[in-house]
C-alpha cells in the first residue's frame, strides 16, 4: 500500500504534501474502465474550504435578507389591509353614516374583521330605523292626542261658556223674583 500522504517538490525546491483521491470507472458489463486521479495540496485545500465558507456564509446572508423582505411584504400587507379597515370604520363612527361599508378585500382574518364590522353597521343600521319608524308612530300619536285634547279644551270651554251664562240668567231671575 501507498502512504495516504505524499509529498511532492515544487520548482521552488520546497517539498508539499499532497492528498490523492482515486475514484473507479466501471461498467457493471465490462467491469473496471479505469481510474480518475485527483491530487490536491493541503493549501488547495484549505482555500476551498475558505471559499466554500464564505459561499456558504453569502448564501445563508443571502437567503436571510429574502426571508426579512417577504416577512415585510406579509406583514406590510396585512397592517395596510388593517389601516384601511380601521381609517373606513373610523369614517363611519366620526360622520355617523351607517350606510357606508368596509371593502372586504380578501377572506382572511382581516376580511372577516371587516365582514363582522359591515354586519354590525347593517344591524345597527336596522335598529336606528326601528327606533325612528317608533319615533315616528309616538309623534303622530302624541299629535292625535294633541289634536283631541284641543277639541276637549274647545268643549270644556263652550261648556264654562254655557254654564256661566247659565249662572248669569239664574242671577238675573233671582233678582227679578226678589
Amino acid at each position: 500500500g501507498r502512504p495516504l500522504f505524499q509529498h511532492e517538490t515544487e520548482a521552488d525546491g520546497k517539498r508539499r504534501p499532497l492528498v490523492s483521491l482515486l475514484y473507479p470507472i466501471s461498467r457493471e458489463q465490462s467491469g473496471m474502465l479505469g481510474v480518475i486521479k485527483l491530487t490536491f495540496t493541503f493549501e488547495g485545500l484549505h482555500r476551498y474550504r475558505q471559499e466554500s465558507i464564505a459561499a456558504s456564509l453569502l448564501a445563508c446572508v443571502i437567503g436571510l435578507l429574502v426571508l426579512v423582505l417577504l416577512v415585510y411584504s406579509l406583514l406590510s400587507s396585512v397592517f395596510s389591509r388593517m389601516r384601511a379597515v380601521t381609517v373606513k370604520m373610523n369614517t363611519i363612527i366620526r360622520e355617523r353614516d351607517l350606510t357606508q361599508r368596509v371593502f372586504v378585500e380578501r377572506a382572511d382574518e382581516v376580511g372577516e374583521l371587516g365582514d363582522v364590522f359591515n354586519r354590525m353597521v347593517e344591524r345597527l343600521l336596522r335598529l336606528t330605523r326601528e327606533i325612528q319608524g317608533a319615533g315616528q308612530r309616538v309623534t303622530a300619536s302624541t299629535e292625535k292626542i294633541v289634536t283631541v285634547a284641543k277639541s276637549q279644551l274647545e268643549t270644556a270651554n263652550g261648556l264654562m261658556d254655557s254654564a256661566q251664562e247659565a249662572k248669569t240668567a239664574v242671577e238675573a231671575f233671582k233678582h227679578l223674583s226678589e
